[in-house]
């Protein structure tokens, strides 16, 4: 049995603990009715302390324990990675007690046609040849003869290391199902596509998944947390960049879910990715729109159909692509350059109410104050920049010389 200990950064506490058990055969080829019984017993008392072990190292008091035992031996858990998981694999193997100097050969015509043995009953063709159809070791005669299904053939209960789950995207111990929370089922694999932890797996099988996510999703209880990083927010759901942390961790907004794309590129901070991303989009508001902020972007900007400014923090654009300034002023200076300062202003909410001068209204062919103030009728926003002002009303109604001046101005 070995159980692994892995912190965040990938670092691995290892134990191994050894059980040897030895069945004193009655018959040579341990094939009597007792020797049957015993094995059988014994292989349900096995199954029955893997599956309890299992149970104990996937439960997270283990863990617990663990840190505690770090403490005591004044040494904090953070020191470790802060997060810590565990996952037990087992490594049964079975050794004949049979003292013999004969070598294995497959056991194509007994009982058991899927293991090699070593009876010195192997067929007279075989004795003839025996260096092209016998081995020295059980292990190199399994892999010869049954390499798609060496566990039987060594009769192991697996070899407790990992192999590929192609239809997971992650990796799996090689042991019978139950036997903990990695196990993935007796692989019967060749040795090349074993491994001894879940990180070497994922990078020899799984290259084009994200190392640490491949790793993470293999271990029972994953300590990953994302590298904090930024990337392109289409796959995370998003019209911006994204952080590569799990979404809503600690409450930052900004997460949109852990990166599994190995060839995703990655940036050191949202201001970078949107410029490399979206460089079609105003960087600043690119990156509010990245942190979520709940104040907004204290800048203007314009909406050219309406004539106006607006800020942002208030009213928020959803076109992210227009430019922004630091005063409402500029704003309308620069995008709405047909209407007046004062107009622009007034009508985005700055404190200017108008020019305070006299204009023709032609629509009303009357004269009208360019003011904002409901409790006066004269009071009129001008609509438009190409207004002729006038400093003083009579000035204004002499411009319409066929309305009487007592009816000149606006009501």
């Amino acid at each position: 049995m070995k159980l692994l200990t892995c912190d965040r950064n990938g670092n691995f506490l290892a134990v191994t603990v050894e059980t040897e058990i030895v069945i004193t055969c009655a018959s040579v080829d341990c094939s009597s009715p007792a020797d049957v019984a015993a094995t059988s017993t014994l292989a349900t008392q096995i199954d029955a302390a893997q599956a309890s072990i299992a149970t104990a190292v996937d439960s997270a008091a283990f863990i617990d324990d663990i840190e505690a035992e770090l403490v005591n031996l004044n040494q904090s858990a953070g020191s470790l990675g802060v997060c810590l998981t565990a996952y037990v694999t087992f490594q049964p193997t079975v050794t004949s007690a049979i003292v013999s100097t004969d070598k294995f050969y497959p056991n194509w015509e007994g009982n058991n046609p899927d293991i090699c043995v070593q009876d010195g009953n192997e067929p007279i063709y075989m004795q003839r040849f025996p260096s092209l159809w016998m081995y020295d070791t059980l292990e190199k005669c399994c892999a010869h003869y049954y390499s798609w299904n060496l566990n039987t053939c060594q009769g192991s209960g697996g070899s407790g290391q990992f192999y590929a789950d192609y239809a997971n995207n992650k990796c799996v111990t090689d042991c019978e199902a139950g036997s903990g929370a990695t196990c993935g089922g007796l692989a019967n694999l060749q040795p090349e596509a074993l491994f001894p932890s879940p990180l070497e797996c994922c990078k020899s099988k799984f290259s084009w998944v994200k190392e640490d996510f491949c790793e993470a999703a293999s271990l029972p209880n994953s300590c990953y947390e994302g590298t904090d990083l930024y990337y392109r927010g289409d796959t995370a759901g998003e019209s911006v960049c994204a952080k590569d942390c799990a979404k809503d961790a600690n409450g930052d907004l900004s997460c949109g879910g852990l990166v599994e794309d190995a060839n995703l590129k990655l940036y050191d901070d949202a201001e970078e990715c949107c410029a490399k991303e979206y460089g079609w989009m105003n960087g600043e508001l690119c990156a509010d729109r990245v942190h979520k902020a709940t104040t907004g972007l204290a800048k203007y900007w314009a909406d050219k159909t309406e004539g106006k400014c607006y800020l942002d923090s208030a009213t928020p654009t959803k076109d992210l692509g227009v430019a922004t300034f630091d005063t409402i002023e500029e704003c309308c200076e620069e995008e709405v350059e047909w209407a007046t300062a004062a107009q622009c202003g007034a009508t985005s909410g700055s404190a200017a109410a108008g020019t305070g001068k006299y204009y023709v209204h032609w629509l009303d062919q009357k004269c009208a104050r360019d003011c904002d103030d409901s409790s006066d009728p004269q009071c009129k926003l001008a609509a438009s920049g190409d207004n002729e002002f006038f400093d003083s009303q009579s000035a204004c109604c002499a411009r319409l010389t066929w309305v009487a001046p007592a009816d000149c101005m606006i009501s």
